[in-house]
């Protein structure tokens, strides 16, 4: 198949869906087929630090032309020729894509859910069901960016409340990265019938390690993610006077709410166990994980996946998530999981870990275990037979 993925932007010094679009073009490859990344950076410019193996191509459109579905469109007609599959890899492209198809576009889209933009103006205030019931207003309420900012993208709430449902419901095929992705926007009004669950897969290149290989130090606690409100890393901070017994906390990531929980961690006179890194390049971060025996995902909101979750399995860590989103179906019975928000709750859980050695060592043999639902060849398979099934089905409407 040529296979032409369509995103946002391919940032390699990023994370999260960036790492996840460069390990799924490069497995396509790898399998044989032929893969182009198309990029469309309405927002910010591609960051490639290193040479890929597969064509880039960079259709720059600006962020005004994001609501003109007519402009993604002709960027998809001109890419045709080339494409047996458009693999569309931002739910913001998924409404053009939709009008591409019914507009009788000859080659089938698939689409990928992996955040929430297309639902609401500010992803982390998606509780409670809003996302079934988000109108205009709630956009513009729920917008996290100054007046002015917001006053600009009104036409764009107006696209999402009133034209993105038909539209994305125009598409051939979409995949969610989770159960509770699939939920979000099958409550939004996607048809359930075209959304399949298909996860991410683990960095078969990120270090592993095994049992044996892994000293044993309980008492060295890990976060690995932004510092934002909604990854609840405050949560994390305040349930450490809560412990049983004096940990060393590793703090990794940066993010706009960092001097905040700084100024925190002083108050609670905590400064002598937390330890704030900022960012860590991705390939330094096997380190981290592997001077850790505890791995916490605090996050109070949906979060779609949560990558690192994966990751520190990989290098033999025993997890501890909140009960929202997609984590907790994630780790299932391979890691604890406490109520978002529950400070006090959350430092039981490590406590658990601190006092019950014998529950440590079952975790991590159950995260290794677990990990293998996202093996990289199982996840791809599925992916790989979805893609096909939508090329055939083309092939032979084309054909009769």
């Amino acid at each position: 198949m040529n296979i032409t993925f369509i995103a946002h932007k391919l940032n390699l010094n990023g994370g999260g869906s960036n790492f996840s679009l460069d390990l799924i073009a490069r497995s396509f490859l790898q399998r044989g087929h032929d893969v182009t990344v198309a990029t469309l950076n309405f927002a910010v410019d591609n960051s490639i630090p290193n040479s890929v193996p597969y064509e880039i191509i960079e259709k720059p459109i600006n962020k005004i032309e994001i609501l003109k579905p007519s402009q993604i469109v002709s960027i998809l007609n001109d890419l045709e020729e080339d494409s047996d599959l458009f693999h569309i890899f931002d739910p913001y492209i998924a409404p053009p894509a939709g009008i591409y198809r019914s507009k009788k576009g000859n080659v089938p889209v698939i689409c990928r859910l992996n955040q929430y933009g297309a639902v609401c103006s500010d992803p982390t205030k998606i509780k409670n069901e809003c996302y079934t019931e988000c109108g205009l207003w709630n956009r513009i309420r729920h917008s996290d960016e100054n007046m002015i900012q917001t006053t600009s993208r009104i036409p764009l709430y107006f696209q999402q409340t009133n034209n993105y449902i038909e539209w994305m419901n125009c598409a051939d095929q979409y995949y969610a990265i989770s159960p509770s992705t699939k939920e979000i926007y099958s409550g939004f009004g996607i048809n359930n019938e075209i959304i399949e669950t298909i996860p991410n897969f683990y960095d078969p290149e990120f270090p592993y390690t095994s049992d044996g290989n892994k000293s044993s130090h309980n008492s060295k606690i890990l976060y690995v993610g932004r510092l934002s409100y909604e990854k609840g890393v405050d949560t994390l901070i305040k349930a450490i006077p809560h412990l049983d017994n004096k940990c060393s906390i590793s703090i990794v990531g940066n993010g706009p709410q960092r001097q905040e929980l700084e100024q925190l961690s002083n108050n609670l006179s905590l400064d002598d166990e937390i330890t704030f890194h900022g960012y860590v390049d991705h390939e330094l971060l096997a380190d981290y994980y592997d001077d850790s025996d505890i791995f916490v995902h605090p996050g109070r909101w949906p979060e779609p996946f949560g990558r690192t979750i994966l990751e520190s399995w990989q290098m033999n860590c025993a997890v501890i998530v909140s009960d929202t989103g997609a984590p907790p179906w994630i780790v299932g019975d391979a890691g604890l999981v406490f109520p978002e928000n529950d400070e006090v709750e959350l430092a039981n859980k490590i406590n658990q870990y601190l006092n019950q050695p014998d529950l440590v060592k079952t975790m991590k043999y159950r995260g290794k275990n677990r990990l293998e639902q996202f093996q990289p060849k199982l996840v791809l398979n599925q992916l790989e037979s979805l893609s096909t099934s939508l090329v055939t089905k083309e092939n032979k409407s084309k054909a009769e």
